[in-house]
């Protein structure tokens, strides 16, 4: 993972996605968007991709891991490994 962009919160506590994100993610004006709290991150995905039984990171439907609501496949397993510096 690396940092795509930073953003500065308005008085109102919200965010511009930047357009580089959105369409690098296909997302456009109307979807719905979920939140989700991962330790000190926060991970934003769309929110019918979030319900549906595939990697949390990536949308692959080949899982290898759940660690609660999430679930991640094989190379977003070893990608957060690599990223955390873990065996």
């Amino acid at each position: 993972m690396f940092l795509m962009a930073t953003q500065t919160l308005d008085e109102l506590g919200r965010i511009a996605l930047p357009a580089k994100i959105r369409q690098s993610k296909k997302w456009e004006s109307g979807d719905s968007i979920a939140f989700y709290e991962l330790g000190d991150s926060i991970l934003i995905n769309l929110y019918e991709k979030a319900h549906e039984p595939k990697c949390i990171m990536c949308g692959k439907a080949e899982l290898d891991m759940h660690i609660g609501k999430f679930s991640f496949c094989t190379a977003c397993v070893a990608l957060i490994k690599s990223e955390l510096k873990f065996a």
